[in-house]
C-alpha cells in the first residue's frame, strides 16, 4: 500500500492483517456515543473473542495519521460510528474502504447520513444497548464463516 506520509509506493511497516482485529472510529466528544461503544460494541466484541483498536488509546511516538493507517491495516474488520461524526471519522473509512476491509457501520437512529453512505447498510440504534450488541455479533459471525 502507498505511504500517504513518506509519499512511496509501499509502506515501510510491513504490516500483516490480523483476522480477529478490529479498528473503531467514532467521535469522542461525545458521551453518548463513548457509552455505546462501551455497552455494546467492546462486549460483542469480547463475545467474539476480536480485539479492539482505538486510536486514542494506542500510545505512539510517530505520526498520527501513520499510527491511524497502521491500526487499520492490521485490522481485518472496520467499524465506525457514524454519530456526530468527524472529518477524522470520514477519513478513516475511506481510508478503510481502500484497504479493502470488512466494513461495519453504526449509528443511532437520529443521524442523517450523508448521501454517499445512504445505500450502505448501517445498523441503526435507539437507546437499547443490547440490541446494538446482539446484531454486531450476528453480523461479525456472518463475517467468519
Amino acid at each position: 500500500m502507498r505511504c500517504y506520509l513518506t509519499d512511496t509506493e509501499e509502506c515501510n511497516l510491513k504490516i500483516s492483517e490480523q483476522p480477529d482485529r478490529v479498528f473503531i472510529a467514532y467521535n469522542y466528544k461525545y458521551k453518548s456515543v463513548q457509552k455505546i461503544i462501551e455497552e455494546a460494541v467492546l462486549p460483542a466484541l469480547q463475545e467474539l473473542g476480536i480485539e479492539p483498536r482505538i486510536a486514542k488509546e494506542e500510545l505512539r511516538t510517530k505520526d498520527f495519521f501513520c499510527k491511524i493507517c497502521e491500526l487499520i491495516q492490521g485490522s481485518r474488520f472496520f467499524l465506525a460510528n457514524l454519530t456526530n461524526p468527524t472529518f477524522n471519522v470520514g477519513l478513516e473509512l475511506g481510508l478503510a474502504l481502500g484497504l479493502n476491509k470488512i466494513i461495519i457501520l453504526i449509528a443511532s437512529r437520529k443521524t442523517r447520513l450523508p448521501s454517499d453512505l445512504v445505500r450502505q447498510e448501517v445498523i441503526f440504534y435507539s437507546g437499547d444497548s443490547s440490541d446494538l450488541k446482539n446484531k454486531l455479533v450476528k453480523m461479525i459471525k456472518g463475517y467468519r464463516k
